[in-house]
């Protein structure tokens, strides 16, 4: 895990904060109606790009140099500019080697590596990339930001013993009993801390192969992904094995290896045409029977070792729930893939940091 600390983050801070104070926020940092906490609840899953090279990958080429990333601080609109990559070169010993330009619009250096950063936060169970014709690097990372992440980067006025026992509550003049403890005064923050937060990098890969190996959801398709696989005994038969169906019945195996997409049969039937499942990672599949299904469920019964996803499954029942994510709305095409098994794309980190090296010794 790497940890992101306060000095990280500056930069960012100020440049949102610019945004929220112009009133105008660009590319979905915010809705309409937030104010400023809003906005940076919506804006911190937009800085690991920098701490994510700065502090894990760049060091790998470069251990004995000064080098940092750099981000765009740029302010546009998208929708009028287009989508610049994240990554715009790389700073090495005061020299700025640039991997993007603008002419009128956002263009690629002929030669220079093409890389997104995607963050997802570690409670969310999808990682996806819309359909915009992306064909460069994807650099995934979970974030794990803590409870009281902008406690670091409030002003030290705040939190004065004076301002504290402004808070002090007189139990004497409104309490008359309180036999269970229920009131609690308020209790002194500590700022020991400056970590904000954590990120993992789950895989870089090429964001052709992602969508090989994700599932695509056309307009208003809501995926649907395997949410939770938890144990049961409820209505297991005696003989399971040879009073169900192989489990294979209700899949059918894609070109890699253990990647498996669900049939129109079985559970399908149960959910409208709008609604997408996402392929599965399957280890044992042969251990597998099908017993029954239900609109949100799917009982299961493994005779041996099976791994679903992320999930390692012993001999005995299952109940297989799913979760639903809304896209009724959304007019865009989307790749999705559970982000549990998003390490299982071909990684191509070694790659990407070649390209940057190559095109840096080139230039």
């Amino acid at each position: 895990m790497i940890p992101v600390k306060k000095e990280d983050v500056m930069p960012h801070i100020y440049f949102v904060s610019s945004f929220a104070q112009d009133g105008v926020m660009y590319g979905g940092l915010s809705g309409k109606s937030d104010y400023i906490g809003g906005i940076f609840d919506r804006w911190v899953n937009t800085i690991p790009e920098s701490v994510i090279f700065n502090k894990h990958l760049l060091p790998k080429l470069y251990p004995d140099s000064p080098v940092e990333v750099v981000s765009d601080f740029w302010k546009y609109n998208p929708k009028v500019s287009g989508v610049a990559p994240d990554v715009f070169g790389i700073k090495i010993d005061d020299e700025i080697y640039v991997f993007v330009k603008y002419d009128d619009g956002w263009f690629v250096v002929d030669g220079a590596p093409e890389i997104e950063v995607k963050a997802y936060k570690k409670p969310q169970y999808m990682v996806s990339l819309r359909d915009q014709n992306y064909t460069g690097y994807l650099v995934m990372v979970e974030t794990d930001w803590a409870f009281d992440y902008l406690l670091p980067l409030m002003s030290d006025e705040l939190f004065t013993e004076e301002v504290y026992a402004n808070l002090q509550m007189s139990e004497d003049v409104f309490v008359v009993n309180d036999r269970e403890g229920n009131l609690k005064q308020t209790g002194r923050i500590t700022r020991e801390n400056d970590i904000i937060g954590h990120l993992n990098l789950l895989t870089v890969c090429l964001a052709n192969s992602f969508k090989e190996y994700a599932t695509l959801c056309e307009a208003r398709e809501s995926p649907v992904y395997v949410k939770e696989i938890r144990s049961t005994t409820y209505r297991i038969p005696e003989n399971p094995v040879q009073e169900s169906e192989p489990f294979a019945n209700y899949v059918s195996k894609k070109n890699q290896t253990n990647w498996y997409s669900w049939n129109t049969n079985g559970i399908r039937t149960e959910r409208s045409e709008r609604h997408k499942f996402l392929d599965i990672y399957v280890e044992g599949i042969e251990n597998i029977t099908f017993l029954r299904n239900s609109k949100s469920t799917v009982t299961i019964f493994c005779n041996g070792f099976v791994r679903i996803n992320d999930s390692e499954l012993e001999a005995g029942g299952y109940i297989v729930a799913f979760g639903e994510i809304d896209r009724s709305s959304n007019n865009g095409s989307e790749y999705f893939m559970h982000k549990s098994i998003v390490e299982r794309v071909p990684n191509e980190e070694r790659i990407m940091l070649d390209h940057i090296r190559e095109f840096i010794d080139k230039n």
